[in-house]
């Protein structure tokens, strides 16, 4: 009888422990969702990839990047933003960097349901412009991506792809023409050839600003 008390106490225990467990296991998840996580109000959208919340936070999106001012989308690009998400409550979730080198926050957006990041890739008004360790979505941006150009979505319409030879820079992930001046900083033995210019593209690398090799028809 008293084997048999001993061994229900130790079940008992058992199951008070696994509960406890299970406890204290919900609790580190609510911690980390609400850590990794949370809403803001947007404000204002300064461009196509960045955006002012109502209590003073600049948000820029990680792992896309949308034409600057004065090129060819620019426009196109920002009013997308605004119609998604201006006035809008959106939530922010981060990955291991989250803040750039000017201060901004670097959050994946989500309004409701719907992935901005994504939504402005695979729509045609973003290039991908990731960097490591940022990289929890970059194998879905580069799906993304391809399907933006192979329906001609957005500014792919207007793509006119060069098929000559582009350098890529694997440390920043850009690529530049074979001519840029800029080339010349990357080690011989750490240059990637790409043969065109959706090559770099699709392989996730973002056109240098300065020698700007993705040409579109206007």
């Amino acid at each position: 009888m008293l084997k048999n008390g001993w061994r229900k106490e130790i079940r008992r225990r058992k199951k008070q422990f696994n509960f406890l467990r299970f406890s204290y296991f919900l609790k580190f998840l609510l911690l980390a969702f609400l850590f990794c996580s949370y809403e803001v109000e947007v404000k204002e959208v300064v461009d196509g990839d960045t955006f002012i919340t109502y209590s003073g936070e600049r948000v820029r999106l990680i792992g896309i990047d949308t034409p600057e001012e004065g090129r060819f989308y620019y426009n196109d690009s920002k009013n997308a933003l605004k119609d998604l998400i201006l006035g809008k409550k959106v939530r922010l979730e981060f990955d291991i960097v989250k803040k750039d080198v000017y201060d901004r926050i670097l959050a994946y957006v989500f309004y409701d349901t719907l992935f901005v990041n994504d939504y402005m890739l695979k729509n045609g008004y973003s290039y991908i412009y990731t960097f490591p360790p940022n990289l929890k979505y970059f194998s879905k941006f580069k799906k993304s991506l391809d399907l933006a150009i192979k329906n001609k979505r957005g500014m792919w319409k207007n793509f006119y792809e060069e098929k000559e030879i582009f350098i890529g820079d694997p440390e920043k992930m850009e690529f530049h023409s074979k001519d840029c001046k800029e080339v010349y900083k990357i080690g011989d033995f750490n240059r990637i050839i790409f043969k065109s210019s959706k090559e770099a593209l699709l392989e996730g690398f973002h056109p240098h600003k300065s020698c700007n090799p993705v040409k579109f028809f206007e």
